[in-house]
């Protein structure tokens, strides 16, 4: 799924889409085969792409890139879901969109039509979360866990509770800010993404 990418080929999104819905229909490749290429040998690696099971989510992702641009594609095959982002940058951007674009999915087809819900998370899980973000040179936005709750704080402002929406998704209330953490393609946390007064602050996990 991406080792295509590194390789320079000319695509689209459209035409992406169309390859993972010919690929995971079953168009192009037999069940068994399918099987093997998204069962994972080792470390979270199948055959040639990313197999990932966290939060009661599976996906499947590869990204890929070379000089002058970076891409990420990764398919849910519970909910029959592709998030592909095609960057003409390099550096973390697409795979950072491409996780936050697959965890706002996830929580709208969870949530349906009830809007925002509450989500339990255990000390444990919001451990994973814990860490530095860099979100510009200056301004590090600082994540723990105290008293099993996650508490964030940016630099030179007051720390606030994020309260668990969904996988990966979580709101500060007392902020009025919503924060979505992305994962790389092996399912570690990476980085996030904060929205806070009509923005959206793209940060690395240092």
């Amino acid at each position: 799924m991406g080792h295509e990418h590194s390789g320079g080929l000319y695509s689209t999104t459209h035409d992406l889409l169309k390859w993972e819905q010919g690929l995971f229909g079953g168009g192009l490749l037999r069940p068994a085969s399918l099987t093997l290429l998204t069962t994972p040998v080792r470390d979270q690696y199948a055959f040639g792409v990313f197999a990932v099971e966290a939060g009661g989510n599976t996906t499947i992702a590869h990204s890929g890139g070379l000089d002058g641009f970076n891409t990420y594609m990764a398919y849910d095959p519970d909910r029959h879901m592709t998030v592909i982002v095609l960057g003409n940058i390099n550096g973390p951007a697409p795979d950072l969109l491409g996780g936050s674009l697959l965890a706002l999915a996830r929580d709208d087809t969870a949530a349906g039509m009830n809007g925002r819900r509450t989500a339990s998370v255990s000390s444990e899980a919001l451990q994973t979360y814990a860490g530095v973000y860099d979100l510009e040179p200056t301004l590090v936005f600082t994540v723990s866990v105290t008293s099993g709750k996650l508490m964030a704080q940016a630099t030179g402002q007051t720390a606030f509770e994020l309260h668990p929406e969904a996988a990966d998704a979580f709101s500060g209330l007392e902020s009025g800010s919503r924060v979505i953490f992305t994962r790389d393609a092996s399912g570690a946390v990476a980085g996030l993404i904060l929205h806070q007064d009509g923005r959206d602050g793209i940060a690395q996990k240092q």
